[in-house]
């Protein structure tokens, strides 16, 4: 799947699936409150977790209670894995914000 594919969050999640280490699903009961909260921290490294923090995979806990819905969390949780769902080709916002950069300093 190529990211110009995306067109909805269960396509965004299939993309992110099929890349290694991007998508990791939770599928036991957890509570909406902290837990869930708390299990993204310490796996994905997270705010709020004090520095250094490191990049970890995007959470789909199937199972927030207590209305035992699905939530998904670090869709966004790196440049890389925002590049690589909105943009062409990975580094290509890094570029754009240094051409944004340069061109209000004109």
């Amino acid at each position: 799947m190529h990211n110009n594919q995306i067109k909805d969050l269960r396509s965004a999640l299939n993309f992110l699936e099929a890349k290694p280490g991007e998508l990791e699903t939770y599928s036991e009961p957890v509570a909406a409150d902290c837990e869930a909260a708390s299990i993204y921290a310490s796996t994905a490294g997270g705010v709020p977790v004090r520095a250094p923090t490191s990049v970890g995979p995007a959470i789909l806990f199937d199972r927030v209670m207590p209305a035992d819905r699905k939530a998904v969390v670090g869709m966004f949780g790196s440049r890389q894995r925002c590049d690589r769902l909105l943009l062409e080709k990975d580094q290509e916002a890094n570029r754009r914000c240094a051409e944004a950069q340069q061109s209000a300093h004109r």
